[in-house]
């Protein structure tokens, strides 16, 4: 299930995390697969940095 989502998770190894990921979708697997219950969104977005241009008086 996981795998076919656009997530990233922080410091996340397969050989030391793959019981527990296991472990979340058979607890969380129903007939109609994964069910989110939840509608909440942590949306984080970073404002490009545009840079001026300074006028260079010449020497």
């Amino acid at each position: 299930m996981l795998t076919v989502a656009p997530w990233t998770i922080p410091d996340f190894d397969i050989d030391r995390d793959l019981d527990a990921l296991l472990a979340v979708e058979r607890d969380c697997r129903t007939d109609e697969g994964l069910v989110l219950t939840e509608s909440r969104y942590l949306i984080v977005v970073e404002k490009p940095v545009r840079h001026r241009r300074v006028a260079v008086d010449p020497v």
